[in-house]
């Protein structure tokens, strides 16, 4: 399927929420500000970046394995199929993520874009959440628009 020439561009994320699908308990594990930018290009590829808002310097091992879980970075090759966005990944921060496809839903509705992912159990042990499934939802605003 062709791939919607107002997905391409820059866009700077809003709000990251992750819902606990069983309670419907939302979890803002990034902060209420996090930053972060994702790119589409109009080859077909895309570049995603972000991390919490309350990020410290690392200074010791454990600040080190802090930092792993509050960052989030990936690219690969997508597709559009109807209203889902489909990402086979070549590089993330995660390797256990190459050579998956990264499954999301999404709404694109002018400089708005919100995404959601397909439902999934966390791998990160520092979160506590590995036997709960996880959604969660992104809201994403075209860069350059910002008030």
């Amino acid at each position: 399927m062709a791939i919607p020439s107002n997905l391409f561009g820059t866009w700077r994320l809003v709000s990251l929420i992750v819902e606990v699908m069983d309670t419907h308990e939302q979890l803002r594990q990034f902060g209420d500000n996090p930053p972060g930018f994702m790119h589409f290009t109009p080859e077909g590829r895309v570049f995603a970046v972000l991390s919490a808002s309350n990020r410290s310097l690392v200074h010791t091992e454990a600040d080190q394995i802090a930092a792993f879980g509050s960052v989030n970075a990936y690219t690969g090759r997508y597709r559009v199929e109807g209203s889902t966005l489909v990402t086979t990944v070549d590089v993330s921060v995660d390797p256990g993520r190459v050579g998956t496809d990264l499954v999301r839903y999404y709404d694109l509705r002018g400089d708005t874009l919100e995404i959601k992912t397909a439902p999934f159990y966390s791998n990160k042990p520092s979160l506590g959440l590995g036997d709960k499934k996880l959604q969660s939802f992104l809201l994403w605003q075209r860069a350059g628009t910002e008030t």
